[in-house]
């Protein structure tokens, strides 16, 4: 790590700083939340027993679960607990709803607003409260116990980050929930504020925020006060870019050190926060080698004291820090659920006990979880449990409503999804109510069985179309994703997003009646409110939502165009078919692409408004031919599969990875990118 110069106190803070008072020793109870590339992990009091609890939200489908404690090391799992919202990007835990208890705030982009939600039922979430910031595209959230000493705290603050702003602006809310959102400000970073969380130094001194601000060649800690004059009040630069931090109190000290790490170096840097006469500034650098890659660093509070504990491929060490030497303790391999499982994070509690969870190679999801405590020294397992699964019946969407008929339009105009428990074959009833017919999967030998209809109240406006997982006995349609609500405001974007060969002439629709609809074109640009209908000349990428007069805003979309080629028509066929042969010929795919036996490549463009696009051609130079958007394709040997970014900031790395199959044209999102891809293949 660049963490030059080690031996000097680094950036003093501004004169301007207010000067904590240190009367009491470190309050550090605020819930840290730490991530995988898969998953969010937290501890709360999430049933108001007193207890700590574990908790494990899945980033794709955004279902937690709990393990409620018992105060002896005993875990007991909640059913899948589902919070509505997809590829989840930030997650705060705090007294959000109410003070007995803590509940979960969760955001994306995509989603554009904020769902809190209370997990304190086992078998199923209340529903969310949902509210939308004053910044477009939330990606983090944290929750701030008490960020301002001059308003009474009541429920705690919540810090949203945003990215998608005016020319891409990050902008930072800060707001408290009161059965709505009171906003207390709205400020700028320089850029994509990240892994916030939430530095209670004791109960006298204002709730700092923490985060990473991500750059184009290195990351820097920002530590945020709210109190007095709102700013900036502490730096940490030239961190690789991808770091992660923990931090915590070590050998009874007043205030925390923070553990700088790379996922997948070898090297840490503990760094303390120290106080000065005007502020605090973070002091000299205590640089540790290890001998393994490090996959996560997670902070154990141990009575007065503290331990890092260290998350290696194959097992987990504790960190501490007498005398200012670091003291690494035996490695902790045993215990996994099952032979061969690998380890996938860690939940710490408080008192040394933490959660260890495990799941087999390859698994997206942690399936089984142990709790473990550690004296600085020694591990000691205190229970074993096992995961329920991410997904169950209950929490799947089965039935799917759209404005228009999806197997005949392009942009049908999805609007909602619900759930009607097991296998579903059919949808009667619309508009005015939704019905299908359910049958419950009995396991082998019996199978389905047990036909009963549900009847799943009345759709939301627009809703003309379904289709059940089964829509004839022809097509089945699986997914494991969670119902969606539908948005507030329907929004649709003509002609559909895709290729060209003249300028377009862009029109929205919303409904209900009255709504507005908000569009940017291209990352540089700011938002407008839709009067008429406007003209795109380049490739562009089109991002909208819908507002209306009661300030609901719906999810936010885009749509990628390319222009200047027309869209390539139907390869030739690869099959060779005899022509005295009376047989049917083969059906050949329209969306397949044809390899040339002589190679073909693969390669993106980028336009002036940053838009890629992903093209082939063959060796000889003929059959240049588009593909699809993103950037950076990857193709499988077989010349099946496409990989590539598309969304966020894909030409520095921060894209999602999508898949293609190049025979069918099928897409789909792969991986939700929290942070900085290097490479992938």
């Amino acid at each position: 790590m660049n963490l030059s110069p080690p031996a000097k106190v680094l950036n003093v803070l501004s004169a301007a700083a207010f000067v904590f008072c240190l009367l009491t020793a470190p309050d550090l109870r605020a819930a840290f939340v730490y991530e995988s590339g898969t998953e969010f992990f937290s501890a709360g009091d999430f049933n108001g027993d007193g207890i700590a609890d574990v908790l494990v939200l899945d980033k794709a489908a955004g279902n937690a679960r709990v393990g409620y404690g018992d105060g002896n090391g005993g875990l007991t799992w909640s059913a899948p607990l589902v919070s509505g919202v997809e590829n989840v990007a930030g997650l705060g835990v705090e007294h959000f709803l109410q003070k007995t208890n803590d509940a979960i705030a969760v955001t994306s982009p995509g989603f554009n607003q904020v769902n809190l939600v209370d997990l304190s039922h086992t078998n199923a979430a209340s529903a969310p409260q949902t509210f939308a910031t004053m910044g477009i595209g939330p990606h983090s959230v944290v929750g701030l116990r008490a960020p301002r000493a001059s308003i009474s705290p009541g429920l705690p603050f919540l810090l949203v980050a945003s990215s998608f702003n005016d020319a891409s602006a990050e902008l930072l809310d800060l707001l408290q929930w009161s059965g709505a959102p009171l906003y207390y400000g709205l400020f700028n970073e320089t850029g994509s504020f990240d892994r916030s969380n939430a530095l209670d130094i004791n109960s006298n001194t204002p709730t700092l925020a923490t985060g990473l601000v991500r750059g184009a060649t290195n990351d820097a800690l920002h530590l945020w006060e709210f109190d007095n004059v709102p700013g900036v009040v502490g730096t940490f630069s030239n961190l690789p870019p991808g770091s992660a931090y923990v931090f915590g109190s070590f050998n009874g000290e007043a205030l925390p050190r923070f553990v700088f790490y790379q996922p997948g170096g070898s090297n840490l840097a503990i760094v303390p926060l120290v106080q000065t006469n005007s502020g605090f500034a973070f002091g000299p650098v205590l640089s540790v080698a290890l001998t393994q890659a490090v996959q996560q660093v997670f902070y154990l509070q141990i009575g007065a004291d503290g331990s890092a504990l260290i998350q290696f491929g194959d097992g987990v060490q504790g960190l501490r820090l007498p005398g200012d030497s670091a003291v690494i303790s035996a490695k902790y391999q045993t215990g996994a659920g099952a032979a061969g499982n690998v380890f996938t994070g860690i939940v710490p509690f408080t008192n040394g006990q933490f959660a260890l969870l495990d799941a087999p190679p390859g698994s997206a999801a942690s399936a089984h979880a142990q709790v473990i405590s550690f004296d600085g020294t020694n591990f000691t397992q205190r229970s074993s449990s096992n995961l329920p699964l991410v997904n169950a019946r209950s929490t799947t969407a089965n039935v799917w409503l759209f404005q228009f008929e999806p197997f005949v339009n392009r942009s049908p105009g999805f609007i909602t999804s619900l759930s009607s428990p097991d296998w579903t074959d059919g949808i009667s009833g619309l508009p005015g109510g939704v019905q299908a017919p359910t049958e419950s999967d009995s396991g082998a030998p019996s199978g389905l069985g047990n036909l009963a209809t549900n009847s799943l109240g009345a759709p939301p406006a627009g809703s003309a179309f379904g289709v059940a997982n089964q829509y004839n006995p022809a097509i089945s349609l699986f997914t494991w994703s969670a119902p969606r609500s539908a948005d507030s405001i329907l929004v649709t974007i003509s002609p559909p997003a895709g290729s060209y060969g003249s300028p377009l002439a862009i029109s929205f629709g919303a409904a209900p009646s009255g709504s507005g609809v908000q569009y940017r074109v291209g990352d540089a640009d700011s938002w407008h409110s839709y009067a008429g209908t406007f003209s795109i000349s380049n490739d562009a990428v089109v991002r909208f939502y819908g507002t209306n007069a009661l300030g609901a805003r719906s999810s936010l979309q885009l749509a990628s165009y390319s222009l200047g080629a027309p869209a390539s028509g139907p390869p030739a066929s690869p099959v060779v078919i005899d022509p005295g042969n009376t047989n049917t010929p083969p059906v050949i795919s329209t969306n397949q692409l044809t390899l040339s036996q002589d190679g073909t490549v693969f390669y993106g463009r980028r336009s002036a408004s940053n838009v890629g696009t992903i093209w082939a051609i063959d060796l000889d130079g003929s059959g240049d031919t588009y593909i699809t958007t993103g950037v950076r394709p990857r193709v499988s040997r077989d010349g099946r599969w496409l990989a590539f970014l598309r969304e966020g900031l894909p030409f520095i790395g921060q894209g999602n990875v999508w898949v293609r199959d190049l025979q069918t044209g099928f897409e789909r999102r792969l991986f939700a990118n929290p942070n900085y891809i290097t490479c992938y293949e």
